[in-house]
């Protein structure tokens, strides 16, 4: 959520270049330039406009990568014999060593 917060100026930013009309003078703006612009039109609010709704995605979105890699690791070990051990199984063992 930290990630988000700090970065959401530079994906406003990078989101005004994005859908602006080809060879506009927006579309020809630097970044930097451009989070200036939308710092003049509405301060800090215009720079942060979406947080919330990325906020909300955050928890669920990384939840749902962490349980799709941990069903990864897990059915891909069942398919190979040479397969490294569980991340959590290696930590075991070194605390029992």
């Amino acid at each position: 959520m930290a990630l988000w917060a700090s970065i959401m100026p530079i994906d406003t930013a990078k989101t005004r270049i994005q859908t602006a009309a080809a060879g506009s003078a927006a579309a020809r703006m630097g970044l930097l330039a451009t989070m200036r612009a939308l710092h003049r039109e509405g301060g800090a609010n215009k720079l942060y406009a979406g947080l919330s709704p990325a906020l909300a995605r955050a928890f669920p979105a990384n939840a749902a990568q962490w349980l799709v890699f941990e069903l990864c690791v897990k059915y891909i070990g069942r398919w190979t014999h040479d397969a490294p051990p569980h991340p959590h199984k290696l930590e075991a063992q070194a605390a029992a060593h």
